[in-house]
Parts: structure tokens; sequence; C-alpha cells
């Protein structure tokens, strides 16, 4: 086996079964419903959903943090949505060292739906969004670090 880890590919259109050869590399295939395409889709929304998910995080936690409203927004997540609380604590500091990978990330999703898509701009703006939680978390900076100090319940 080549690959340690469990990897997924995700694969449409394959009405000759040429990727199953793939599964010999330790590699999981999932077939798709869906012409050519529609893994690549699938790809975008997922990534739209998890990632964007954790840039709308970020930037309500840092506005918490801002008004002295973090603790008790932790409170009330923890209260109402104590799944979401409980992702929000592992998924905020695993994507802050990640965050400049995402920005080309969200740029491909805000082109994959379109300009006439209203949420072309949101994933425009997360993409920006981002960049300066990149930047901020090189630099060390205090938003980083606020987001890391709520995360941690402090």
């Amino acid at each position: 086996r080549l690959i340690a880890a469990p990897y997924t590919i995700y694969v449409a259109d394959d009405r000759h079964g040429k990727t199953t050869s793939l599964a010999t590399f330790g590699l999981r295939l999932r077939k798709i419903e869906g012409c050519l395409g529609s893994a690549s889709a699938l790809k975008m929304c997922y990534a739209g959903i998890n990632k964007g998910f954790s840039g709308l995080a970020a930037a309500m936690l840092s506005a918490a943090h801002r008004t002295g409203s973090d603790q008790s927004l932790r409170r009330e997540l923890a209260d109402s949505l104590p799944a979401l609380n409980d992702r929000l604590t592992v998924a905020i500091p695993d994507m802050l060292p990640k965050a400049r990978r995402w920005v080309a990330e969200m740029d491909e999703i805000s082109q994959f739906l379109g300009e006439d898509d209203p949420a072309h701009a949101v994933y425009r703006a997360i993409g920006k969004l981002f960049a300066g939680l990149a930047d901020d978390f090189d630099q060390q900076g205090e938003n980083s670090r606020a987001l890391l100090s709520v995360c941690a319940g402090n």
C-alpha cells in the first residue's frame, strides 16, 4: 500500500470503470451522481460550506471579542448549540495557520458560483477575511490571539 491514510477520491461519469484500479493504492473511491464535472462541483460546494462556515464564525467571534461579548457568546453557543460550539473550538485554531491557502479556494468558489449569484460576493469577502486573518496570524497579531483565546474558553 502506497498511501498510509485513507483518502477519498470522488468520481463522476466513470462508465468504463477506469478509476477502479486506484483502490489498489489505498484510495477510497466514492462514485457520485451526475455528469463529468460533478465531482469538482461537489468539492466547491463542500469547501464553501465547511471553510466558509469557519470564516463566518471567525468574523463573528472577532466581533464578539471587540465588543467584550465573546464569553457570553461562547456560553450561549454552549447552551443552545453545543455541537457547533465544540466544532468552533477545533475549527478556528485549525483554520488560522491555513488561512492563506483558503484565500484562493474562496476565490475559486466565487468564480464557480458566477457573478450573477449573490453568494459570489460573499465568498470574495470571505477570501479577503482569510487574507487578513493570515496576515494577522503570521505577525502573531491581536485578532489571532483573541480568536485562539476565545476558542480556548479564556
